[in-house]
C-alpha cells in the first residue's frame, strides 16, 4: 500500500523529533564508530539471566561467535548481572545488551507531554524497564560509512529480536531519533535484511489528538468532503490504486480517526480494514474490518495510474501541527 508509505513520512516526522533533545546533548567523535542500538520499553523488568542471553546469542548469529574449537557458547559472552550488562563477542562484531529496571528516560511523564503520537506517549509513560542491543564496535572493512552502518543495525536486530517480547510497549532508535510503537509488522521488519529501511516502512501511522475546532483542520475536512466524488469516481472504475480513507472508528464509548484501506462503496457507507493499529479501540486492530459513514468521512488518498498522489488533504496539517509542537516543546526546555 504506497500510500500508507506516504503517510509513514508524517509518522516519522513525528517520532524524528522525540529524541532530538538527547541527540544533541550526545557529544559525539567524527573518529568514532557510529551509535550503533535498538532500545526496547518495556512494561515492566524481565531480567535476562545468563542463560537467556546464551541462547539468544546462539540463535542470532550460531557459528559466528568467537570461539575456539570445543568451546562453549558461555565463553563468548561475558556478563556482568550485577550491572545488567553483557558483552558478546562474534567474529566480526562485539555487541553488549543492556537490562535494566527503571526508566529510559529521566522525567517520563515530562518526556512523554512533548510527544505528540498518544502511542509513543502511552508507551514512555508506562514503561518500567529497558533492554538493549548495542554493536559497540565493527572488525571488518566496508565500502563506506553508510554500508557499516547497515550492516551494523542488522546485527543488532538479530540479537534484538531474539530477546523481545511481549513486554516490549516500544523500540527506541537512538541514532536516528525515532521511537516506534510495537506492531506485528514492526517486529517482523526486526528480521528483514536492512531493518531501518524495514522498520521505516512498517512505522505505525502516528495517533495525534487534534482539536475539531482547529480551522486548518476543518478547512482541510471541507475539502475531503468537497471533492469525495473524485475518490468515488476513481474506485469505481478502478482508476488508480491504494484507496484509503480516514474516519472515525469507534468501540464502546472510544472513538479515533483512522485510515482504512477501503474495499467496497455501497449507498453511503464505506467499507474496509483499519491500516494501522488503533491507539485503544478493545479487540480492534490492523486489519479489522469496519464500516464508516460517508457523512463522517475525514480524508481520502489514492495514487492514479500515473502514481501521482491524490487527496491527503489533511497529512500536510497533522505534520504542521506536529512541527508546531516539537518546536513549542523546545522552546520551553531550552527557557
Amino acid at each position: 500500500m504506497w500510500w500508507v508509505l506516504v503517510l509513514v513520512v508524517v509518522a516519522l516526522l513525528g517520532l524524528a523529533g522525540v529524541w532530538a533533545l538527547w541527540l544533541r546533548n550526545r557529544e559525539t567523535d567524527e573518529d568514532e564508530e557510529p551509535f550503533i542500538s535498538l532500545v526496547g520499553l518495556l512494561s515492566h523488568h524481565r531480567q535476562l539471566s545468563d542463560y537467556e542471553i546464551q541462547q539468544a546469542a546462539l540463535r542470532a548469529f550460531g557459528h559466528e561467535l568467537l570461539l575456539e574449537e570445543g568451546e562453549d557458547v558461555a565463553e563468548a559472552i561475558v556478563s556482568e548481572d550485577e550491572l545488567g550488562v553483557h558483552m558478546i563477542f562474534c567474529e566480526e562484531a562485539i555487541l553488549l545488551v543492556h537490562d535494566h529496571p527503571g526508566s529510559y528516560v529521566e522525567h517520563p511523564e515530562e518526556f512523554a507531554q512533548r510527544v505528540s503520537d498518544l502511542r509513543v506517549a502511552d508507551a514512555v509513560r508506562r514503561h518500567q524497564a529497558w533492554f538493549s542491543a548495542d554493536v559497540v564496535h565493527v572488525n571488518k572493512e566496508f565500502s563506506d560509512m553508510a554500508e557499516q552502518v547497515r550492516w551494523a543495525f542488522r546485527q543488532a536486530a538479530r540479537l534484538f529480536s531474539e530477546l523481545v517480547d511481549h513486554r516490549c510497549l516500544a523500540i527506541v532508535i537512538p541514532e536516528t531519533g525515532w521511537v516506534i510503537p510495537v506492531t506485528e509488522e514492526v517486529l517482523q521488519a526486526l528480521e528483514a535484511e536492512d531493518p531501518l529501511r524495514a522498520l521505516k516502512e512498517s512505522c505505525p501511522l502516528p495517533v495525534v489528538p487534534v482539536s475539531a475546532d482547529d480551522p486548518l483542520m476543518k478547512q482541510a475536512v471541507e475539502q475531503a468532503r468537497r471533492t469525495w466524488p473524485e475518490f468515488v469516481r476513481a474506485f469505481e472504475l478502478r482508476q488508480g490504486k491504494d484507496f484509503g480513507v480516514k474516519a472515525p472508528v469507534r468501540y464502546r464509548d472510544r472513538e479515533e480517526f483512522i485510515w482504512l484501506e477501503v474495499t467496497a462503496l455501497e449507498g453511503d457507507y464505506i467499507y474496509g480494514t483499519l491500516a494501522n493499529d488503533p491507539h485503544d479501540l478493545g479487540p480492534l486492530k490492523f486489519g479489522s474490518r469496519v464500516r464508516v459513514s460517508v457523512q463522517e468521512l475525514n480524508d481520502w488518498v489514492y495514487f492514479t495510474p500515473q502514481g501521482e498522489l491524490r487527496g491527503g488533504y489533511t497529512i500536510e496539517i497533522i505534520r504542521h501541527i506536529q512541527q508546531q509542537r516539537r518546536t513549542q516543546h523546545e522552546a520551553d526546555s531550552e527557557s
